[in-house]
Parts: C-alpha cells; structure tokens; sequence
C-alpha cells in the first residue's frame, strides 16, 4: 500500500476509541473492552515500578514486545545529559518497529495507556494482529516498516562483546561485570538501564553455565560452548528477553 495513502487514511479515521471503556487487570494484564477480554498486557523484566510489556492473545501467543529503552541527550542550553526513556514496539511476525514516547511522563498508567493505543489502533483482531492496522499504527509513530524494502524480516541474533559492554546487530543492550572467584568464572549481566538481569557462573571443566535471573527468581542451565562461551550466554538471555 502507497505510504502516502494509507497517512491520508490515518487522518481520515473517526475518532471513536476513546468511547470505548478499557480496562487491565493488575493481576493477570488482561485488557477488556466494554467487559470482553480481547488481549493481555503482561510485564516482563520489572523494576520498581519500570518495566517491559509482553501483548499475547488470548491463547497467551506473543503478537508484539515493548522494550523500555533510555538513552541520554545532551542539552545544549543547561550543558548536560537529560535521560529519554520511551518504548521500542516490535511485531513478532513482521519485525516492523515504531518508538511509543507518547505516555512516559505519567508511568502510574502507562500499561493502560499502552493499551488503550493498541485498541484505538484496532491492532487486534481475531485473536491476532491485522496485518494493514499494524502498518497504518507503525507509520502513525513514524516506525519502520521492513516489508517496504522487500527484505525479510532479520530475526537473527548476533551478539558482539567489546570491553564489557554486550552488542546485539551492532546496537548496545547491555554490560557484564565479571567477579573475582576462584576456580569459576562468575559474572553479573545489566541491561541499558543498569538492571542487573542476571548471575551466572560457571566451574571450571564444567558443562553447563548456571543462570540466575532475579526479576523472576528463577534458576536454568545452558550448555557451555567452549568455543564462544560468552556470546552463547549471552544470545540465551536475549532469546529469552532478559536482554
């Protein structure tokens, strides 16, 4: 579809979604419209009261991630670093991405707020995202959609580690601290936000790296590949959205 019709279609929707009544379960991230669950809003890597977003449907299959991000800007005027935190919204199926900076001074509602865009945007439909809502909703926040250049989408995962700084397809998406144990190697990984994600060690000769995530407090082992030991650790926390 031409990029420059579908804006044109943008602007000439009806305005109704803010008629409709939405609500999210704080217990289990349901989001009902006029009292019919439609999709669920669940929280993944929370931190006080900072947090990424998981929407599935109604069968709990992932349709689409938001990734709290920071970065920080350098303000000319007052001479130093302001921090911008907004979210990255990606569509599993497409790759197609777009920044949600709309809702991040009023964090009390912000899942809602989230929500209430994805509803408005009439994103989910048949238990599944529309495929022409989902480009109109990526051009609206000025995103980028990948089916434009005829690419497929790359789902790959390459990771790159420079000092202790951990590089995903060149982006940074955390650092690593490595602890002074004899006998194993022990290290402590930090998302962007300085979130530390993960204790992991490994004793000498073993087989397996032993993994520690706080946020869920959970405990897994990963096959140690001895020929990139770090880059397959840290490929197994991004897979599982740790990083």
């Amino acid at each position: 579809m031409n990029k420059a019709l579908i804006i044109a279609l943008i602007c000439a929707l009806p305005f109704t979604g803010f008629s409709q009544s939405i609500d999210v379960n704080k217990d289990n991230g349901l989001v009902s419209v006029n009292g019919k669950g439609v999709f669920y809003m669940i929280s993944k890597n929370k931190v006080m009261w900072e947090a990424d977003y998981v929407l599935t449907n109604l069968d709990n299959k992932e349709l689409a991630y938001f990734k709290l991000t920071k970065k920080y800007v350098y303000d000319e005027h007052l001479k130093n670093h302001n921090e911008i935190q907004y979210y990255v919204l990606t569509f599993d199926q497409t790759g197609d991405h777009c920044d949600i900076k709309d809702y991040m001074d009023d964090t009390a509602s912000i899942v809602k707020a989230l929500a209430k865009d994805i509803v408005i945007g009439n994103l989910v439909q048949g238990n599944e995202i529309n495929k022409e809502k989902e480009e109109e909703f990526v051009i609206k926040h000025d995103g980028k959609i990948k089916l434009e250049e005829n690419k497929t989408p790359d789902t790959r995962i390459l990771i790159n580690i420079k000092d202790n700084k951990i590089y995903n397809n060149g982006d940074l998406i955390g650092t690593y601290k490595k602890l002074p144990i004899d006998e194993m190697t022990a290290l402590q990984v930090y998302n962007t936000s300085q979130n530390k994600v993960a204790e992991v060690t490994h004793e000498e000769n073993g087989a397996s790296w032993t993994i520690i995530t706080p946020v869920d407090q959970k405990k897994d082992s990963l096959d140690y590949d001895k020929t990139s030991p770090m880059e397959s650790l840290f490929k197994y926390l991004v897979e599982k959205k740790y990083l």
